[in-house]
């Protein structure tokens, strides 16, 4: 097992490759001018903590989560079994959600609101087994119906991504196994990517819908592609990009 900051340094090095390409083009969108904590917050993925303002575009609200969180199990998390982690998320959880909105509001900008995604994340890496108990069709109508409940509900729906993992895990032997395991070696990419390029497909699309639900679907459906596409490629230049940097710091 790595030390602690060996452990958060190749992580931080990692999700700072991955997120130079979206500083820069975050950068240039803006008219005015950044200040020097609003960069550094953005390269260390501490905004928060130098900004007011709390939300960020996914990109960068995804990769300061992540990094939080890999804080946070370096510190703690790899020394709780995930079993306890999971009921100990679960009760968190539920007593942030409970206790006030602005709160919960303002944990979902940082690792702490989604540690129950993560800590489930976690059990399931470690027991696969278990979770092969609710890959059955009642489960899968169970988990639907509880989505759509979080859907129209203010308190489930702080549960609905527990829920929709729970959904697709149940589904998972109705699904290509090789479409599963592609969409997760590119899932981290594709979060990523399709801000930049969301923005510029409803530029470009917007003024064209007109409010035809055929032209819509078929949008989405291009638009889905396109991200996936562009995901891909990314992600071949990023590891190729890691694999020259190893082997740049490893002959030293």
């Amino acid at each position: 097992m790595p030390s602690m900051f060996s452990f958060i340094k190749d992580h931080y090095l990692k999700l700072l490759l991955l997120a130079c390409p979206f500083i820069i083009i975050g950068n240039l969108e803006v008219d005015e001018g950044k200040s020097l904590l609003q960069v550094l917050g953005q390269l260390t993925f501490l905004n928060s903590f130098f900004e007011k303002n709390e939300i960020h575009p996914a990109a960068f609200w995804y990769l300061r989560v992540a990094f939080e969180f890999y804080i946070l199990y370096a510190l703690i998390l790899r020394r709780i079994p995930a079993k306890w982690l999971c009921l100990i998320s679960l009760v968190v959880t539920c007593s942030f959600y409970f206790y006030s909105d602005k709160l919960v509001h303002s944990l979902n900008q940082h690792c702490i609101g989604w540690l129950l995604d993560f800590s489930l994340g976690m059990y399931a890496a470690q027991h696969p087994q278990w979770f092969r108990r609710i890959e059955n069709v009642y489960c899968s109508i169970a988990f639907l119906a509880l989505l759509l409940f979080a859907s129209v509900n203010e308190y489930a729906w702080y549960f609905s991504t527990t829920i929709a993992v729970l959904f697709f895990i149940s589904i998972k032997r109705h699904l290509t196994k090789k479409v599963l395991v592609f969409l997760g070696t590119i899932s981290a990419f594709l979060y990523v990517c399709h801000p930049v390029i969301r923005d510029i497909w409803l530029h470009w699309k917007l003024d064209y819908m007109n409010g035809n639900l055929l032209y819509i679907f078929l949008s989405v459906c291009a638009y889905f592609l396109v991200c996936v596409l562009a995901a891909y490629l990314y992600g071949k230049f990023y590891k190729k990009v890691l694999a020259l940097m190893h082997g740049a710091f490893s002959k030293k």
